[in-house]
């Protein structure tokens, strides 16, 4: 997986735009890809945002996790499979119910056909108009006793809650779920982020730490 988090200095890079029918646009925003549909296709993959290069060993198992919001209630569908024609499925193609607020969501499998060193990851959007919001996307291999019989499900962080952090000339860093202000301190230095001052906002509230 290449560029997941949506980095300032990589933005979009690794990711494509593909339609098919319908009408939409991708770009990148405080450190999100923002996938915007103005008019449905008929498939959710008529309007899709794909990374190609994907190594998929058979036998091996995996685990996607993203995570994810929407400016209005929604579904979207992501799937892990060949790049080329008749594009195999390896995960099953999943749908996820995406709310206003950003959640995390998984899909683990395992990879029964032949290894497949050129697959994609393909987030599909076309059946809904409005704005997905995708960030933290991983692909890790896993135990084959990690992979669950159903294929995803939203992992729900217990009194988690949105931050975003900038840093004390006011330029954007990053978002994150965190359970308070000592988590967020947590995983900035997880981050290796400079040592400093950071303003964290929690809505329209605000507050700075110190990362040492």
């Amino acid at each position: 997986m290449f560029n997941g988090s949506f980095s300032d200095s990589l933005k979009l890079a690794g990711w494509a735009l593909t339609q098919h029918a319908g009408a939409g646009s991708v770009k990148h925003n405080n450190g999100q890809m923002e996938i915007t549909v103005s008019e449905t296709g008929t498939n959710a993959y008529d309007i899709q945002v794909i990374q190609k290069g994907m190594h998929y060993e058979k036998g091996q198992s995996y685990k996607l996790t993203f995570d994810a919001y929407a400016s209005t209630p929604r579904s979207l569908e992501v799937n892990l499979e060949k790049d080329t024609d008749p594009w195999t499925s390896y995960s099953t193609a999943k749908t996820f119910d995406l709310g206003t607020e950003a959640k995390t969501y998984e899909i683990t499998f395992t990879m029964n056909e032949a290894t497949d060193t050129d697959g994609r990851i393909s987030i599909n959007a076309g059946l809904a108009t409005g704005t997905v919001y995708i960030d933290n996307v991983v692909l890790k291999k896993i135990d084959a006793g990690e992979a669950s019989p159903i294929a995803s499900q939203q992992i729900l962080v217990v009194d988690a809650h949105s931050y975003k952090v900038f840093d004390i000339k006011g330029q954007f860093v990053c978002a994150l779920k965190a359970t308070g202000l000592s988590d967020v301190r947590a995983q900035l230095a997880g981050r290796n982020v400079a040592r400093g001052l950071y303003m964290v906002k929690k809505g329209s509230s605000g507050e700075m730490i110190s990362v040492k």
